[in-house]
C-alpha cells in the first residue's frame, strides 16, 4: 500500500511516496521506486488517461500523462510523469473551455492544496489555479489499469 498526492513533487524527500510499513507511512526506497511498472512484460511507453470528476465540463477532456524511458519503465517514472502534468498552470485557454462556473466549484481545493503546499500560502495562491485543483480534491493515487478496449492505461485518483 503507498501514498502520492498529485499535488506534490515525489522527487522531493518531504513529498517522496510513502509506503506502509505496518502501521506507520515510511518514504519509499529507492529499490522498490526501480521496480518495472509490469512483472510480464518490459514497457518503455504508457499514455494514461484519467476520468474526469462528476460534474465536468463533458467536452473538455483531462490531460493524458505520456510516460517514456527506453530502458523499460519504473514506478517512479509514472509518479514523476502524474506530477508533471498536472502541476502545470491553467491557462487563459483551458479556463475558458473549463468554464467559470466549474472553475469557481474548484476554488476550495485550490485554496487547500496552497494551504497544504510548502511555504506562503498567499503566495501559492497568487501563482494561479494548476490543473490538479480541476480534480477537486481527488489528488491521492489510488490506481493504474489497463484499459481493455485499448492499449492505453486508466488513472484512478481517491479524495484526500
Amino acid at each position: 500500500m503507498l501514498y502520492f498526492d498529485v499535488g506534490f513533487d515525489p522527487r522531493k524527500d518531504q513529498w517522496a511516496i510513502r509506503v506502509d510499513r505496518g502501521g506507520f507511512l515510511g518514504p519509499i526506497k529507492r529499490d522498490e521506486s526501480d521496480i518495472s511498472v509490469s512483472p510480464h512484460t518490459s514497457l518503455t511507453e504508457m499514455e494514461i488517461t484519467c476520468k474526469p470528476p462528476s460534474g465536468f465540463p463533458p467536452h473538455f477532456t483531462l490531460w493524458p500523462i505520456h510516460v517514456r524511458r527506453s530502458r523499460g519503465l519504473r514506478c517512479i517514472d509514472v509518479f514523476r510523469a502524474m506530477y508533471d502534468t498536472y502541476n502545470v498552470l491553467l491557462t487563459e485557454k483551458e479556463k475558458a473551455q473549463i468554464g467559470g462556473g466549474y472553475l469557481r466549484r474548484c476554488e476550495r481545493f485550490f485554496k487547500q492544496r496552497c494551504q497544504d503546499s510548502p511555504g506562503l500560502p498567499l503566495y501559492n495562491e497568487e501563482c494561479g489555479m494548476r490543473r490538479v485543483d480541476v480534480l477537486r480534491g481527488r489528488r491521492i493515487f489510488k490506481c493504474v489499469t489497463q484499459d481493455p478496449t485499448s492499449t492505453s492505461w486508466v488513472l484512478q485518483f481517491d479524495e484526500f
